[in-house]
């Protein structure tokens, strides 16, 4: 029975991480058409010649996207937990455990990379851009908006490989539950 708590927490963490992944995509989808149709001029930025509407839905975008880092960094932290006891507690062969370890060891390092290196480069080019903006400096503020747009593309692609990766390992949760008997050479 314990084995079985341990599946549905992992899925329940799993779901909530694929969520919060699905929140943060769609709340960007939602907020930067409806900024542009709205055609705001912000107060704060009244000094900067470009587009304020950009400005007002990356607000809101960054602010759902660093609470998503962080659902997204807590059930990484819980997935793995969780996995390394169903691993202990479980009846599984090494060759049932594998591919749900290899899904976790790559989130780790994707997550590691959409973080550390990806998400700490866009996070500093936007602090610029909004900085530059606000003081009224169009050029440096286009620059630094032309240097986030060009990294958006791969911040897309890399929450849509953490996204692939998170609902294999729900579904490696099915294919190998940790009720799984030890399969042919390996304990």
């Amino acid at each position: 029975m314990a084995q079985v708590r341990l599946e549905m927490a992992n899925a329940g963490v799993l779901g909530l991480w694929a969520g919060a992944l699905g929140l943060s995509a769609a709340t960007a989808a939602i907020a930067f058409p409806e900024m542009k149709s709205l055609e705001p001029q912000l107060g704060a930025y009244s000094a900067y010649d470009g587009e304020h509407w950009v400005l007002a839905a990356g607000h809101v975008a960054a602010g759902v996207f660093g609470i998503s880092r962080l659902v997204e960094l807590g059930c990484l932290g819980l997935a793995s937990v969780l996995l390394v006891a169903i691993a202990l507690r479980g009846r599984m062969g090494r060759s049932a455990m594998a591919p749900r370890l290899a899904l976790l060891l790559a989130l780790v390092a994707l997550m590691g990379y959409r973080v550390g290196v990806l998400g700490a480069r866009m996070d500093a080019t936007l602090d610029e851009y909004w900085a530059s903006a606000e003081a009224g400096d169009t050029e440096t503020a286009a620059a630094a908006r032309a240097r986030f747009d060009a990294d958006h593309g791969t911040a897309t692609t890399t929450m849509a490989a953490t996204l692939v990766l998170v609902l294999g390992s729900l579904g490696g949760g099915i294919a190998f539950p940790a009720n799984s008997k030890p399969t042919g050479g390996g304990q």
